[in-house]
């Protein structure tokens, strides 16, 4: 998001200085007329000094300027070539028309695979050509992000592999941990009765981290694809609020359903299933014997609201920002007593942020916290 901000704001600059120059290029001639006129400044050496790749085109989709980035990024050969010559991308180029039918500014994210791997942020910026009354052209800012995205394939890949190969033989420990569990049944000696149910929750617990590594390594994969299925949110705060069932009963936890049926939304049953487990979830085991959570709906023509309030022992609001980062325990010994793994959140973010809704947390330590979700109703 910052990124897009400094992208935009960026642009406007350059716009202006790309305007700033056709003025000064218009009144170039009358000011050479003066013998005392001042040396002409020019503003694209500025462009030089940006490490973005700058493209240029007139209202024909013909490159006319590029800075040096651009060239060393896509060759010295560009100008009077159509800028669809040198990023071939669907999307780009609809983008593209877009900004030139309409006269707005766009931006827009693209991924090409062949005949390598590329990925670039771009922002396109309509300008008005100010010296000819019916001309106009495109500025493209064009940010390299093949290196990072790069490595964030290589990450996933990797943590799926490492998960994949976790699972067999953690099956292998439980089975091996229930056998001695059972033949330790008239064994009467605490101390490794102890021993026995320590090794086994700790198997458990790395059960589910594998288990939510590959979740989340799944959802990053896929988070550039937008659900598009209707689905009844309704139905799955009930599906999720049951297979919590057990849990809920053993913590003497309240549950107040308040959400309206028939809730419909733009999303993904399974993956928004997720979203309401690791919330509740969270909010039952951080949360003391008899309080209650409750969970409410509000909606407007284009968006559902989903708001589940606990009364928890709450975060501190120096931590509010990180709790969706994974890995992120603000205690990790309590967060280890509960069989955390610190990647609930980080998988609720990443889902959301797949159905393109927003999550806000709000909290207050000892009293409680307030989950947000924010869900489209329409694509």
């Amino acid at each position: 998001m910052i990124n897009e901000i400094l992208i935009f704001l960026s642009g406007i600059f350059f716009g202006f200085i790309f305007i700033l120059f056709f003025k000064i290029k218009t009144n170039k001639k009358s000011d050479n007329l003066n013998p005392k006129s001042e040396k002409i400044f020019n503003p694209f050496k500025f462009f030089d000094l940006i490490k973005d790749e700058i493209i240029i085109c007139n209202k024909n989709k013909e490159i006319t300027y590029v800075n040096k980035s651009a060239k060393k990024k896509f060759g010295n050969d560009l100008l009077n070539k159509y800028f669809s010559n040198i990023l071939r991308d669907p999307d780009l180029i609809e983008k593209t028309n877009q900004t030139y039918k309409k006269k707005i500014n766009t931006f827009i994210d693209i991924k090409i695979n062949q005949p390598t791997f590329q990925a670039y942020k771009i922002k396109i910026f309509y300008i008005k050509d100010q010296t000819e009354q019916n001309d106009y052209t495109c500025m493209f800012i064009i940010r390299d992000l093949t290196d990072i995205e790069k490595a964030s394939i290589i990450k996933s890949d990797f943590i799926a592999n490492i998960s994949h190969e976790l699972r067999t033989p953690l099956q292998s420990f439980k089975l091996g941990i229930e056998s001695i569990k059972n033949s330790l049944k008239n064994f009467k000696n605490d101390h490794t009765q102890n021993f026995i149910n320590i090794v086994e929750k700790d198997t458990l617990r790395m059960e589910k981290l594998v288990s939510d590594l590959l979740v989340l390594s799944k959802i990053e994969q896929q988070e550039h694809r937008i659900p598009k299925d209707k689905v009844n949110v309704s139905l799955i705060v009930k599906e999720s609020l049951s297979i919590l069932d057990p849990l809920i009963k053993k913590g003497e936890i309240q549950i107040e359903n308040e959400m309206d049926d028939n809730l419909i939304v733009i999303g993904q049953t399974e993956r928004l299933k997720d979203v309401f487990i690791n919330i509740l979830e969270n909010s039952i085991k951080y949360s003391n014997p008899n309080k209650t959570i409750r969970i409410e709906s509000q909606e407007t023509e284009k968006k559902l609201e989903i708001k589940i309030t606990d009364q928890g022992i709450g975060i501190a609001k120096e931590y509010i920002h990180r709790v969706t980062e994974r890995f992120f325990r603000i205690d990790p010994e309590k967060s280890k007593s509960v069989g955390g793994t610190g990647l609930g959140l980080a998988i609720v973010k990443h889902i959301i942020t797949q159905h393109r809704g927003e999550l806000r947390i709000e909290s207050e330590l000892g009293k409680g916290s307030t989950f947000l979700i924010t869900l489209p109703k329409t694509i």
